[in-house]
């Protein structure tokens, strides 16, 4: 019996702005060393990365097709993704030419990502004129994500160790800040900030600090009243939102992951405050019913809140991929089962696709 061994991960490198340090860096950082628990997908034209074969020992071949990069010797850790861009651009200064080519690795890598064939980009530095000059009409490299990736509401982190910083406002002028402080994007930060700490970063309870606009947080609208008028509002309704629903993932029978029974949750939670409790994740449709039966039959008229996976996934062999069986109209009869049980907000965790909120939807509202 022959057991394959699993693919590496494929990480995209963009070649960065070739007017200014991409191309080097890159360069110094593959000539020094090799992946041995990935492959690197450096994409860029060939010669932008001439000048520094020599100085850093940079000698990664050059293929045409990221099929070429899975089928590579194993020694082979790192190849050149040819982007056929031949434009000319000047060393040490913004230009069209080096807008095309930065901004087409940048396009490439998101096309990959979106179809996942890599599993993460990296990207070196690149001004952000020449993207512009480039016809990359972008400030900046988290605005070109949102776009191609068609994450709209993606942000931007800056992790080291236990700390992470989320700049609210990205590659906009000083005089625009005010007017980009909504309440709706503020809450879709903190939301999404909140959402990434616990699934990527495994911090089941995060904290998170919003900073003020003004010195002194504008000291109840004395140094300005954006902090009082829109800021604190939105911590305030977040942190009231984080009470009202409690968020458990079933995993043995209806316990909660950490054990906890369900009638146990409404008591505890119900003497907090809390005036919506449920459960999502981890567990099968039929599974997902005890447990909101539990919940109403401990505290009949209490409005419940119920958001399964798709099933329980299992593994693709072929594709390496998990894979939910419960199809649109599998959660279209359980999410009516819960709505009958008391369920006053249902929906779909992983797994679920618009097909299948679509089937909820109609279930739910005849």
């Amino acid at each position: 019996m022959t057991i394959s061994k699993r693919p590496l991960p494929i990480i995209a490198v963009t070649c960065g702005e070739p007017g200014g340090i991409g191309p080097e860096l890159v360069a110094k950082l593959f000539g020094r060393w090799r992946p041995t628990r990935s492959t690197t997908l450096v994409l860029g034209a060939p010669f932008l990365f001439d000048r520094w074969r020599r100085r850093f020992r940079f000698s990664a071949p050059v293929i045409g097709s990221i099929d070429e990069a899975r089928s590579a010797p194993v020694r082979s850790r790192v190849f050149i993704l040819d982007t056929g861009i031949t434009a000319d651009y000047t060393v040490g200064a913004d230009s069209e030419g080096g807008g095309i080519h930065a901004g087409t690795a940048m396009k490439l890598a998101c096309d990959l990502a979106r179809d996942h064939r890599v599993s993460a980009i990296v990207t070196p530095p690149a001004s952000k004129k020449s993207f512009n000059l480039g016809h990359f009409a972008f400030p900046g490299h988290t605005e070109m994500l949102a776009r191609y990736l068609n994450a709209p509401d993606c942000q931007m982190m800056m992790a080291r160790r236990d700390l992470r910083v989320i700049p609210f406002t990205r590659h906009v002028p000083v005089s625009q800040v005010p007017k980009d402080l909504r309440p709706d994007r503020l809450e879709t930060c903190v939301r999404v900030t909140a959402e990434s700490l616990r699934r990527d970063f495994r911090i089941a309870r995060p904290r998170i600090e919003v900073a003020g606009l003004n010195p002194h947080a504008g000291e109840d609208g004395v140094i300005g009243t954006e902090d009082r008028d829109i800021i604190a509002p939105v911590v305030e309704a977040t942190w009231m939102r984080s009470r009202m629903a409690l968020v458990g993932r079933p995993s043995r029978g209806t316990r909660t992951m950490m054990g906890v029974k369900p009638k146990d949750v409404m008591k505890k939670y119900t003497e907090m405050g809390a005036t919506l409790i449920g459960a999502n994740c981890g567990t099968t449709l039929e599974n997902m019913e005890l447990v909101v039966k539990e919940y109403a039959a401990t505290m009949p008229d209490f409005p419940l809140w119920v958001k399964p996976n798709a099933g329980v996934p299992h593994m693709d062999i072929e594709t390496e991929q998990g894979v939910y069986d419960m199809g649109p109209a599998d959660m279209a009869v359980f999410s009516k089962k819960y709505v009958e049980l008391g369920a006053k907000v249902v929906g779909g965790c992983c797994g679920n696709t618009a097909e299948h909120i679509a089937a909820i939807v109609k279930a739910v509202k005849n």
